[in-house]
């Protein structure tokens, strides 16, 4: 058992769950924990110990809610860090909760494992929170990295090893798993915080001005240089430099950098005079880099320095299961910001929605809720309105297919996805999809998904 430094305050109002959840928590955290089970206590609780993290009940019962007590603890001044507790089939109203400031969510029936994850990560962060207010303020408003699948737990775990060293990160990923907000996360839980982010998207600054770009040049270095200017690294001071895309970057540069990342100084072009630049540098690439380093594209030695830290961001299609999550998010998130209700929505959504591939992740899906609260007023969100709004996404499309070839897209998606997590064992397939066997069977042979043939 690890020792966690903090203070955390159970609100349930079922007293059975408080003893056994309390005494858990202790055993297997190391956490000092109190709980409550009647509304009249909680107020007054909050104001005479001050708790870093709070675990709410969102079904609590009374004349004060679940939803009303977070209000309540919100306008509290300093307020603890939140993490509401939720049945699996209130997962909707967890995200909702998240959007009113609610740190993060657990279902009540979560492993042992994620629940110590999530109150040491909120304990970390209310430490965090704690130093500084303002600071805190910007924490809350920027997008969180949502998901509960162990890819993703393990992600966060590591986001808060490594925030506080010195070295180099370098984040993996397909187009738009998040990577940035990766780097985010390590700057705003790190101890470099209160210096500059500075991000440089190495593949959208033109060839000729990259040196000018990221080390700067005196004046008259070149024709249009009318004046002295900083570079990147010279801008992010002891902040923290994000480099993305670095796979784009030419071996010119990438020689230069290296020598920057070997004497942790620069010289503005035109310049004589070293500068020191204590910047933390993190890299962000979609490309295989060493397979690069094969090709001769990319110096396997700059390789070996920007890699001493190495941190995966997965695939949305790799972890679906957080896809209602991140939908319900974003639907609240972008509804809001438009003025419009988000609308209402069954499970024939999420599971319309886990079943696609998308190959853009998770920023094709939060375009599509951007769209959809712009566009969509009704008061209710079927299929059929999502399958139209997620062609548009599409500019490939010359032409819409109709709602049959699209939900049969989206079903052979499903099952072949499926045969592949189960080895195409057709039984445990079958009982996954709720399907009978002979059933799944006949949808096989209908897509050509036998196994020599499904790759």
């Amino acid at each position: 058992m690890s020792d966690t430094s903090g203070s955390v305050l159970l609100i349930d109002d079922e007293e059975k769950y408080c003893r056994t959840f309390t005494e858990i928590i202790k055993r297997q955290v190391g956490v000092d924990i109190d709980w409550i089970s009647r509304e009249e206590q909680v107020l007054a609780t909050l104001n005479r110990k001050g708790y870093d993290v709070v675990l709410l009940d969102l079904l609590f019962e009374g004349e004060l809610r679940g939803f009303e007590i977070l209000k309540k603890i919100r306008q509290i001044p300093s307020p603890p860090v939140v993490v509401v507790l939720t049945n699996i089939s209130e997962v909707p109203s967890a995200v909702k909760a998240m959007k009113m400031g609610a740190y993060d969510y657990l279902e009540k029936t979560s492993e042992l494992e994620r629940v110590k994850v999530t109150v040491r990560n909120a304990i970390a962060a209310s430490k965090t929170m704690s130093e500084n207010i303002a600071l805190r303020r910007t924490l809350d408003s920027e997008a969180p990295m949502i998901g509960n699948h162990p890819s993703i737990i393990k992600l966060k775990e590591n986001i808060l090893k490594i925030a506080d060293s010195d070295y180099p990160v370098l984040i993996t990923g397909e187009t738009g798993t998040g990577k940035e907000l990766v780097a985010k996360a390590i700057h705003r839980q790190g101890n470099r915080v209160s210096h500059p982010y500075l991000p440089l998207n190495c593949a959208a600054i033109p060839e000729n001005l990259v040196e000018s770009e990221l080390f700067g040049h005196e004046k008259g270095a070149f024709s249009s240089a009318d004046r002295k200017r900083d570079g990147a690294f010279v801008e992010a001071g002891n902040g923290i430099l994000l480099l993305d895309e670095i796979g784009d970057m030419s071996l010119e540069i990438q020689a230069k950098l290296l020598r920057v990342l070997e004497e942790r100084t620069v010289f503005r072009i035109g310049g004589h005079t070293p500068i020191k630049v204590p910047a933390r540098i993190i890299t962000a690439t979609n490309k295989n880099l060493e397979e690069l380093v094969r090709r001769g594209q990319f110096r396997e030695d700059l390789l070996s320095r920007l890699d001493t830290l190495h941190l995966h961001v997965p695939p949305l299609c790799k972890r679906k299961e957080d896809i209602p999550s991140i939908f319900g998010y974003y639907m609240i998130k972008n509804y809001d910001s438009t003025g419009n209700e988000p609308p209402s929505y069954d499970n024939s959504i999420l599971d319309f929605l886990m079943s696609y591939h998308w190959p853009r992740n998770v920023r094709e899906l939060t375009r599509l809720t951007k769209r959809m609260s712009l566009y969509h007023t009704e008061e209710t969100l079927t299929t059929d309105d999502l399958i139209q709004f997620m062609e548009l996404d599409d500019p490939s499309q010359q032409k819409k297919p109709d709602l049959k070839s699209a939900r049969q897209l989206a079903e052979r998606d499903l099952l072949l996805s499926t045969l592949k997590e189960c080895d195409w064992d057709i039984k445990q397939a079958a009982e996954r999809m709720n399907m009978g066997i002979s059933n799944l069977y006949k949808k096989i042979d209908k897509y050509d998904l036998w196994r020599d043939k499904g790759k």
